[in-house]
């Protein structure tokens, strides 16, 4: 997305959320900046929220959650009332949450009262955002079939929950992980059972892989290989959850773990891979 796109992108946000709030009898001067809305917010009387309003014109009805908080300005989402709205908006009918979080200012939020049995695209969701924890253990994604840049740039994601997520139909997870430079935990497993598509998930050079990343556990790798080289913390659990859980192949691949984290093995270990077709490196 363009410069010029983005600003457009931006624009059109803030009027729509001025337009809401309009709607729900609170006044806004053309002199008053886009900040101001977030105590714009607060003066609208008890009853249904100016939320709704915005709901229903960035999301066609409810259905469409594209872009939906995008660019989204500090005041904004330290609201409390729109943190509340966030929380527990009904997303039963949502299908695509694609750039829903990009470049908006938000720090935490709780994922746990999402509906997400309608949704079939998440990829890009959390591009570049501003999230320290990101909690989505409570989210089927059984029928997922892409995690494309999913964190991608959540360069203050410290750690991700992805418990009782099955991701065994993922076929691509490019890039998801890139440019998280301080994500130090993914909790859960990552199944790549049918994931075909790695490339960067895990960063594909020193400057932009989470080399502070110290706990994931993967299995089921076996139909392309993968690059952890980079991330040089990796626990001694993950690295032996890794190896035990590898699918014996009859093509060669290679798993690049990095001297530093085959330094964490010894000879019998790597042995393990080797005995199911694969290569250390």
């Amino acid at each position: 997305m363009s410069t010029a796109e983005k600003l457009n992108y931006l624009l059109e946000t803030k009027n729509q959320i001025r337009n809401a709030i309009e709607e729900k009898g609170v006044s806004i001067a053309d002199t008053d900046s886009f900040r101001s809305y977030a105590s714009k917010i607060g003066q609208i009387e008890s009853g249904d929220s100016t939320t709704d309003a915005f709901w229903n014109a960035r999301t066609n009805g409810g259905t469409d959650g594209e872009g939906l908080f995008a660019y989204a300005s500090k005041e904004i989402c330290e609201n409390a009332d729109f943190l509340n709205f966030v929380e527990n908006m009904d997303t039963s009918r949502m299908k695509s949450f694609k750039y829903m979080f990009q470049l908006s200012n938000f720090t935490e939020l709780d994922f746990s009262n999402w509906d997400m049995s309608a949704a079939n695209n998440i990829g890009h969701m959390f591009y570049y955002t501003s999230l320290i924890k990101i909690d989505i253990s409570s989210w089927n994604l059984n029928d997922f079939k892409s995690l494309d840049y999913f964190c991608y740039s959540s360069s203050n994601l410290t750690e991700i929950n992805l418990s009782n997520c099955d991701t065994s139909s993922v076929i691509t997870m490019s890039s998801a992980f890139m440019y998280c430079s301080k994500l130090t935990k993914i909790l859960g497993i990552l199944d790549f059972s049918e994931t075909t598509g790695l490339y960067g998930v895990f960063g594909s050079v020193a400057s932009n892989s989470p080399k502070l990343l110290e706990e994931v556990r993967i299995k089921n790798l076996n139909k392309t290989g993968l690059n952890l080289s980079y991330c040089t913390a990796l626990s001694y659990d993950s690295l032996i959850y890794l190896i035990n859980n590898l699918v014996e192949t009859t093509t060669a691949k290679t798993v690049s773990l990095g001297s530093e984290n085959l330094a964490k093995l010894t000879q019998e270990e790597i042995a393990i891979a080797t005995e199911k077709g694969w290569t250390l490196a």
